[in-house]
């Protein structure tokens, strides 16, 4: 799915939206967006003064096993 946010002149993302959901999952949609109002940025900047600026990025979810997943050392006691 793709993500646009609005990066404001201190680098904190103000606003996110979907922008293309691509069949994802509510869930994952909202993950996304909790996810992308957490980034910070280095603020875009027009004439050597700070701009808010939109950015579209994608976003991939990737599922694993958790039972393939390394023990840890612990795990064995």
């Amino acid at each position: 799915m793709w993500v646009q946010a609005l990066i404001g002149r201190t680098g904190t993302v103000l606003k996110a939206t979907i922008h293309k959901a691509e069949g994802a999952a509510e869930s994952f949609q909202r993950s996304a967006l909790d996810a992308a109002l957490q980034c910070t940025y280095k603020p875009a900047l027009a004439k050597g003064k700070p701009v808010p600026v939109w950015v579209t990025y994608k976003v991939n979810f990737v599922l694993s096993d958790k039972s393939a997943a390394p023990k840890s050392p612990d795990a064995s006691k």
